[in-house]
């Protein structure tokens, strides 16, 4: 029914039609490694930035215990006068 040229043809095409699918797969999937890499270092910078403000606040508290006067508790975080 086919010449062989024709079917050669046929049989090249869907090739490079399976290896650009391929190929948009593993680009895709590079993608979306690199968004969940993205989204990790985004949570984890902003982990760090509520640990530093949470320690500038405990120093805050605790020069403010001390210039007062007072003795700063560090396992509650209280000021004793």
């Amino acid at each position: 029914m086919f010449g062989l040229s024709k079917a050669a043809l046929y049989l090249v095409g869907a090739g490079i039609l399976l290896a650009a699918i391929i190929a948009a797969g593993a680009a895709i999937r590079s993608d979306l490694k690199a968004v969940g890499r993205f989204e990790a270092t985004e949570t984890v910078r902003k982990g760090n930035a509520d640990a530093g403000s949470i320690a500038e606040k405990s120093r805050y508290a605790l020069r403010h215990c001390i210039n007062g006067g007072g003795v700063y508790v560090f396992e509650t975080g209280a000021c004793e006068h």
